[in-house]
């Protein structure tokens, strides 16, 4: 018979709310009376009434990895190189140069070179990130 065909769960429509007492979720809708549940807008997901938090009970773990990378500005590197070279000489400045002099701690970190060269030095940067602007005075 029609009454005995069994509908299925995807075709069945939303419960429609608040209208009226004889449909069973009137007036209140199912949530109840007052109360901060009751209201629209509530977020409770966490809430774990009055305990103390999962998410503040247990420990931290792990670590924010810091920025790997080293800045450097042209002048002083330059400063080094007229010191060491001699003025009519190219100069490579190459991570080596950085670690023989103490500018990083090893090969494997990022660098990058910025600033206006102010010495007429001529140098040559190999292997290491510059600005667009660094990129118009050496010879890379």
């Amino acid at each position: 018979m029609i009454n005995e065909i069994l509908v299925p769960v995807c075709l069945k429509g939303v419960k429609r709310v608040g209208r009226g007492i004889a449909s069973g979720k009137g007036k209140t809708c199912g949530r109840g009376v007052k109360g901060q549940k009751s209201r629209t807008g509530v977020a409770l997901s966490f809430f774990e009434g009055g305990q103390q938090s999962l998410l503040r009970a247990l420990p931290k773990r792990g670590f924010n990895a810091k920025s790997n990378t080293v800045s450097l500005n042209i002048n002083s590197l330059l400063r080094l190189i007229k010191n060491i070279a001699k003025q009519s000489d190219e100069f490579v400045i190459d991570k080596n140069f950085l670690l023989m002099n103490g500018y990083i701690k090893s090969v494997n970190v990022k660098v990058k070179i910025y600033g206006i060269p102010g010495v007429d030095q001529k140098f040559i940067i190999k292997g290491i990130f510059t600005t667009e602007y660094l990129k118009k005075f050496s010879d890379i």
